[in-house]
């Protein structure tokens, strides 16, 4: 089809009326929302969730040196990565 064609297509007035009222509702959801940052540390099994792996990966990572870790009291951290 060439870019200066249009072609008519029939939609339900019903369908037309839903969307408006769903785009609505988000505007309203997202209006003033905002982004926080992630904490640069994050409990170990909160990272392990994140990232789709068991909490014993992480910590092998942790002996290997692959991720960098510290002890709060009986919570150990591990630095945030960017979710992949």
């Amino acid at each position: 089809m060439k870019p200066e064609q249009k072609i008519l297509i029939a939609v339900d007035p019903e369908e037309i009326a839903e969307l408006r009222s769903a785009i609505a509702r988000l505007e309203q959801k997202i209006d003033g929302a905002t982004v926080t940052p992630r904490d640069e540390w994050e409990p170990l099994p909160q990272h392990a969730i994140r990232i789709g792996v068991q909490p014993q990966t992480v910590r092998k990572w942790i002996r290997e040196g692959r991720i960098d870790s510290r002890r709060n009291g009986g919570v150990t951290y591990v630095r945030s990565t960017p979710a992949g």
